[in-house]
């Protein structure tokens, strides 16, 4: 099983059925990471936190489980944790615009648990001319054929200085730092210890250009 394995399209019966799987992947050595596809889809319902907190710590890449690694996240200890992907994808795009949280303003429109700010509904005008506009929204059109963001995107670009697209925003970016994530822990195991944060710079850069031009 590698770390791109996925399970049974099935939906599952219940807690248990989960469990066992999230636990046979906790033991498998050839895995370096796990990630629980949320919103769970199962026959019947099932405590969304308790299959999260099932997840081994050392494996917990987005940072879900809450008495480890959302527990360190909530209380600013970053140096010794997993920061979710998504926002920290955010971040990365963040930097890449030459702005920090601190010199600018910026709307993060999200509907997830991962993500922190949250703004239901908006309005063009709240858009100021140069603004960064991240938008992390996945919303099904009519047709189910695909999907667009929380932002009307054609709009918001007017005024917008950077804005991110759905799809090809965000999602390509929250794949690159699950892979850096993934690769700091293989070097991390090859090393004994510590990796090479060249090494690991250049890995991330090459991804986020395989992700963002192919």
């Amino acid at each position: 099983m590698s770390s791109t394995d996925q399970g049974s399209n099935r939906k599952p019966s219940g807690y248990e059925t989960v469990l066992q799987s999230i636990m046979s992947v906790n033991e498998n050595v050839s895995v370096h990471g796990l990630i629980v596809q949320l919103p769970l889809d199962s026959v019947n319902r099932i405590d969304t936190e308790l299959i999260t907190n099932a997840v081994s710590p050392e494996k917990d890449v987005d940072g879900y489980v809450v008495c480890i690694n959302a527990g360190k996240l909530s209380r600013g200890d970053l140096n010794d944790c997993f920061i979710p992907c998504t926002p920290n994808g955010c971040m990365e795009l963040i930097r890449q615009t030459g702005h920090t949280l601190e010199t600018l303003k910026n709307f993060i429109i999200v509907q997830t648990h991962s993500l922190i700010l949250t703004h239901r509904t908006w309005q063009i005008k709240w858009v100021k001319e140069g603004a960064v506009v991240i938008d992390c929204g996945i919303n099904y059109i009519a047709s189910g054929k695909r999907v667009v963001g929380d932002v009307h995107y054609s709009s918001a670009k007017e005024r917008a200085g950077f804005i991110t697209p759905v799809p090809g925003g965000v999602g390509p970016m929250t794949v690159a730092m699950l892979m850096e994530v993934i690769l700091f822990l293989l070097l991390l195991i090859a090393s004994g210890s510590s990796c090479s944060s060249s090494i690991l710079s250049f890995l991330f850069t090459y991804l986020c250009c395989l992700c963002f031009f192919f």
